[in-house]
């Protein structure tokens, strides 16, 4: 069965990525409408689709969503623009009408009425969205409030000072958060944000979690049975030593990688610091003024989180590079400096390309494939995306190589390796899409730049990780072989499936068709 088990593993690496590709074409055909334009009952044009559109690139320009978020995606020092907004909308309403004015009556005014029920991939802006005078009033008072609030206001609350002083990008980032409440107001993110009286969750998320439940009971826990009592026979089988010669000169070159890990993690840790800093002093650092000139709080986010991914990152590629000549490759020290340096590269300009990106400093279209895509998690350049994926791809190259130079009781372990890198840089191409500019519409993008953190997190990283653990639990004698290709054909084969395909629970609120939350 051993390797059945590679053969296992390089099936479902397909396979989620086929389920995600036929996804897509479903999702993309059933997207929340942008409509064409939004007019008041009195004729009034309040937006087009092509401001929600230009919206969305300014708040990803900005980097607003590493700051607050959008329908619940990004971060959660500032407000989530759509519930905000919401509740804005609510209370002017409330307002212009009477503070005794029932929620009902409130809910029919602010709620739109769309003449199309979607976009599609292929017709982005459909019909006409009709809102009431008052909505049309309150929209005009939220352009006030978030020209103050990201112009005058920014220093004070965190962001770059003076962070947009163009009206008319603010009027046209406020059409991208007033269409979030369209949606949201319209049913297409199953009650989110919840508002009681307003907006509640619907009937879909009761019965997609009890769903999810008995399918645990029934299915999964006797799976974890059957599997726990196969472990105990595995655990009989004879085990192996490998005498292992002492790390070559190249093989040493290796500890630079390290120490760019523990630099890394440092500087994370200070950044971490410097945020929590924030949440008592957002204007200010023990009194220094001007720190938001240089080091905003979207911009120290961006690279905190950054900082994570790049020191694991490193350490692993390291790491690998180290263990690869006990597997039968040989790496000179010309290519280890190599792939270190790339890496090292790439690092750099990421960490540089925020910075710069989320200050201004970077023209179009260049912030968003040098500098930062503004997507939370996913703020990195297109540029180093695509490189990371080509490291991941040069590094899976070379250990599936190693896998048939290395010795045969770990070669199912070395090929399951080789796989969960190659799906890793798949995942990493796909997270880089569409390369030069930003996804028009905010629900496409949620799905690629959720399959890129699955791809890193919950899929294959953990499909890298364990691998590489059992090598070195057989060659120390610790695990019998067959038990460790077993655990580590079981482990990919269940992280790869529920990890990537389980991206869906990130799905039921951002404007996915309701299915997603059955998947």
């Amino acid at each position: 069965m051993r390797n059945g088990w590679t053969y296992l593993v390089a099936a479902v690496t397909a396979l989620v990525y086929v389920v995600y590709i036929a996804m897509a074409i479903w999702t993309f055909y059933n997207l929340p409408p942008i409509p064409e334009k939004v007019v008041t009952k009195s004729g009034q044009i309040l937006f087009t689709a092509q401001d929600v559109v230009e919206g969305k690139v300014l708040a990803q320009k900005y980097g607003l969503l590493d700051y607050g978020s959008f329908l619940g995606f990004g971060g959660y020092f500032g407000i989530d623009y759509t519930a905000y907004t919401l509740k804005f909308y609510v209370d002017k309403v409330r307002e212009l009408r009477g503070l005794s004015f029932s929620d009902a009556g409130v809910k029919q005014l602010i709620t739109p009425q769309f003449t199309s029920r979607a976009s599609s991939v292929f017709a982005p802006a459909s019909g006409t969205a009709v809102v009431s005078d008052e909505f049309g009033k309150a929209f005009d008072e939220a352009v006030n409030f978030y020209a103050e609030l990201l112009g005058p206001k920014s220093e004070h609350i965190g962001l770059k000072p003076n962070l947009i002083t163009n009206r008319e990008e603010v009027r046209k980032v406020v059409s991208f958060f007033t269409w979030g409440v369209m949606i949201a107001l319209a049913n297409y993110t199953n009650g989110f944000p919840y508002m009681p009286g307003i907006l509640d969750p619907n009937v879909h998320v009761t019965v997609a979690t009890w769903v999810t439940f008995f399918v645990m009971l029934l299915v999964i826990m006797p799976l974890a049975g059957y599997i726990i009592l196969k472990f105990v026979d595995y655990w009989r089988e004879p085990r192996i030593t490998v005498q292992l010669p002492p790390p070559s000169p190249a093989q040493r070159l290796t500890l630079l990688g390290f120490a760019l890990a523990v630099l890394g993690l440092s500087v994370q840790g200070l950044l971490g610091g410097y945020l929590m800093h924030k949440y008592t002093e957002p204007a200010e650092l023990y009194g220094i003024s001007g720190i938001n000139n240089i080091l905003p709080f979207n911009v120290a986010r961006g690279l905190h989180y950054n900082l994570a991914i790049l020191w694991i990152a490193v350490s692993w590629v390291s790491f690998a590079l180290f263990v690869l000549p006990y597997l039968g490759v040989q790496l000179s020290k010309t290519r280890i400096l190599a792939v270190l340096g790339a890496g090292a590269f790439t690092a750099l300009g990421v960490l540089f390309g925020i910075w710069a990106s989320y200050l201004q400093l970077l023209p179009d279209p260049l912030w968003f494939i040098v500098g930062s895509q503004g997507r939370p998690v996913i703020s990195q350049g297109t540029l180093w995306l695509l490189l990371v994926a080509a490291l991941l791809t040069y590094l899976s190259l070379n250990v599936w190589k190693a896998s048939k130079t290395s010795p045969e009781p770990i070669q199912p372990l070395v090929k399951i390796l080789g796989i969960a890198l190659a799906g890793a840089a798949f995942g990493a191409f796909m997270g880089a899409l569409p390369v030069v500019t930003p996804w028009w519409h905010f629900t496409i993008d949620e799905y690629f730049r959720w399959v890129i953190i699955h791809a890193f997190v919950e899929g294959f990283w953990p499909a890298i990780v364990i691998p590489i653990l059992l090598i070195l639990l057989v060659i120390a004698g610790m695990v019998p072989p067959k038990m460790a290709a077993a655990a580590a054909g079981i482990d990919a084969t269940l992280e790869i499936v529920t990890g990537m395909i389980g991206t869906a629970h990130h799905y039921y609120w951002g404007g996915q068709p309701t299915l997603w939350m059955y998947v």
